[in-house]
């Protein structure tokens, strides 16, 4: 039977191999195994684990997710990251 740290190496390897994740999604899987804010746009159709119709996701609370409605249509998209981004600057965006 295989041990815990043996599954670890195992998941390590393929991420590395690049048989994990898609790459551009490991930097947003990996920000909020950390516990880092991140905002991650996704395609109209993503992978399973962001499920559907959501704004967050289960296993990541410092994530945020973004959708297309459209496929394909990414300004909308876009435009949420922007103005959720400037949310928390608040007051930092004001010129003096």
């Amino acid at each position: 039977m295989a041990s815990t740290l043996d599954h670890r190496k195992s998941i390590g390897q393929n991420w590395m191999a690049g048989t994990g994740p898609r790459p551009a999604l490991r930097y947003p899987h990996l920000a909020g195994a950390l516990g880092r804010p991140v905002l991650v746009a996704l395609e109209r159709s993503p992978d399973w684990c962001w499920l559907v119709e959501r704004a967050d996701g289960p296993w990541y609370p410092t994530m945020r997710l973004f959708r297309q409605r459209v496929s394909g249509e990414w300004d909308e998209v876009f435009e949420a990251i922007s103005a959720a981004v400037a949310e928390p600057l608040g007051e930092r965006n004001v010129a003096p």
